[in-house]
């Protein structure tokens, strides 16, 4: 839960780097959309696992529900931002965020599979 109001509060602080200037290019914005993509497929894991076990079976967890939210959040930044055109510097701390982000859907996933083999 501290990693996910960590994340929630780096994409608050790349929100503020997306007002910064520098030019606007079809290759931040490509590079950014393959990194969102990776992110999407980390999460699309995470659901995956959770509908394969049957732990939707009774509702979504909590946890689950931050996590798509958060999730959503971080998609609707993108994508507004996607229409403006990222500038390298913005390309570069949105890459960084979703490359944090990636890890930690990566790590709770592993979490989720260490605490359902027990």
């Amino acid at each position: 839960m501290k990693k996910l109001l960590g994340l929630i509060l780096a994409m608050a602080m790349v929100l503020t780097l997306v007002a910064c200037g520098g030019s606007k290019n079809d290759d931040n914005n490509a590079a950014v959309q393959a990194k969102m993509d990776e992110l999407e497929a980390a999460y699309q894991d995470i659901y995956s696992y959770y509908e394969d076990n049957g732990l939707l079976a009774e509702g979504t967890p909590e946890g689950l529900v931050t996590l798509t939210d958060g999730h959503n959040e971080t998609k609707a930044t993108f994508e507004s931002n996607l229409a403006d055109g990222y500038s390298e510097e913005e390309a570069d701390a949105m890459i960084t965020l979703l490359d944090e982000q990636i890890v930690i859907y990566n790590d709770m996933l592993e979490g989720m599979k260490a605490i359902m083999a027990e």
